[in-house]
């Protein structure tokens, strides 16, 4: 995330797996594979979804526009021990 690795001890397990098979559990990309542009443009969005191995994200279609947002978290529920209201 920004140049840094990020430690994701909760799929350890998956991503031994896929190094020992020759892979990555997660592709790496950069923002230029997405819209072939340096930098995520104003009023667009970078969409990046938790489940890897069936879902899909702005890596599968692209960014998202401003307009096409039609929700806003109010409140995180999981994992209860961050329940956090915004």
């Amino acid at each position: 995330v920004n140049g840094e690795v990020v430690d994701e001890k909760f799929i350890i397990d998956e991503i031994n797996e896929a190094q020992k098979n020759g892979g990555q559990y997660t592709a790496d990309f950069d923002q230029y594979d997405i819209s072939r542009e340096a930098v995520i443009p104003k009023n667009c969005y970078l969409v990046l979804g938790d489940n890897r191995e069936y879902g899909y994200d702005s890596r599968d279609y692209g960014l998202i526009n401003k307009e096409q947002v039609i929700g806003v978290v109010r409140m995180r529920l999981l994992p209860l021990n961050d329940l956090t209201a915004f």
